[in-house]
């Protein structure tokens, strides 16, 4: 899942202490359907509705093929509150489209790990999905100059 951080205003915290404490998560999803956002309604699903640990991983199974699904996160404070009294922001579609080519998986990967600040894992999803087009030239290096253009050792296949 998408790292959660959720906004607490100084004034909720100073309420309630428990306030701004991320202990549970729970994913919502649906079918997308002319961006109409998740709402915590949205229990139809596999696995949406059910309250996580915030650090664990959900697989969404029995899914439909060729359809568009869309996803929001909730986050509990120890006070088992809904935080904010609302869910999450909804994600772009999500496509369930079979087989999905690998390379555009990293590149998906790669856009939202950059999105979330990650970069070290949006580089690496970078070049795997690049691996796919390009690879490195066997010009010897002299004629490099890869310092102010570190493309240019590369070639398309």
């Amino acid at each position: 899942m998408p790292s959660f951080h959720p906004k607490v205003s100084q004034y909720e915290v100073e309420e309630n202490p428990y306030a701004a404490t991320l202990k549970d998560v729970a994913v919502f999803g649906k079918v997308s359907f002319n961006n109409v956002d998740v709402a915590l309604t949205n229990t139809h699903l596999d696995k949406t509705g059910m309250r996580i640990p915030f650090d664990s991983t959900v697989t969404m199974k029995n899914l439909h093929k060729n359809e568009r699904y869309c996803f929001a996160i909730a986050g509990y404070n120890l006070g088992d509150e809904l935080i904010n009294k609302k869910i999450g922001q909804t994600t772009e579609d999500i496509g369930t489209y079979h087989p999905l080519p690998i390379n555009l998986l990293y590149g998906y990967i790669a856009k939202i790990a950059f999105q979330v600040k990650d970069y070290k894992s949006a580089r690496k999803a970078s070049f795997k999905c690049c691996s796919y087009f390009m690879e490195k030239t066997k010009v010897p290096e002299l004629y490099l100059n890869n310092e102010n253009h570190p493309l240019i050792e590369y070639k398309l296949k």
